[in-house]
């Protein structure tokens, strides 16, 4: 709770990413509810059913919604350009973003739409 206090202060924004993702460097699933002002509901990287569960969780606590593609480098998304592939994840707005505290404002604000 400290440390959101000290987001909150700078006015930044805390998304707890893919919080049901299940894979072998993953030891155990933390959930943080009291330390995050959202949750990553939608994942490109994840299963359908660790993004269902997301979506719960951030239900249960009414949280701000996020998507994300989980592409940490341009070639991996130029690889795997597929057809099936092609809605890897992100965010739409009703108009266009313009600076990082806009972003953190409007995910705050609930607003925005997620792409799966």
């Amino acid at each position: 709770v400290l440390f959101r206090s000290a987001v909150n202060r700078e006015g930044g924004l805390m998304i707890q990413a893919h919080p049901f993702r299940l894979r072998g460097y993953i030891n155990a699933i933390h959930l943080h509810p009291r330390e995050v002002h959202g949750v990553e509901v939608y994942n490109g990287g994840n299963s359908p059913d660790q993004n269902e569960l997301a979506l719960h969780y951030a239900q249960l606590y009414n949280f701000p919604m996020t998507s994300g593609s989980d592409i940490h480098n341009i070639g991996f998304a130029l690889e795997e350009k597929t057809e099936e592939k092609m809605n890897v994840g992100g965010m739409e707005f009703e108009s266009p973003l313009t600076s990082v505290q806009d972003f953190i404002e409007r995910i705050k604000n609930k607003e925005g739409r997620i792409i799966r």
